[in-house]
């Protein structure tokens, strides 16, 4: 089964991230991320991470080559979180 993600940078997404590398019916996880994730995780085997610094502009080429997902998680947000900002 192929996954395909955002937000795998952030907290959320990147335990998503995480528990889609270690699951055994999943062979491969496209990670559609705003940032470069951190080399421990970019250099798994079964990940694919593509960079998009656009969210509202996706290309079509990055569309089609992954349109045989089987499944999409979508943690990503417009804006990068900063949840210590509420409390101030």
């Amino acid at each position: 089964m192929k996954v395909l993600i955002t937000g795998a940078t952030g907290s959320i997404g990147g335990e998503c991230l995480a528990q889609c590398l270690s699951h055994s019916s999943i062979s491969s996880v496209v990670a559609f991320t705003r940032r470069d994730l951190p080399d421990h995780i970019s250099s798994h085997p079964k990940l694919t991470s593509i960079v998009i610094r656009d969210f509202s502009n996706w290309p079509e080429d990055v569309l089609q080559a992954h349109s045989d997902a089987t499944g999409m998680i979508w943690y990503g947000t417009r804006h990068a979180a900063r949840p210590g900002r509420a409390f101030r």
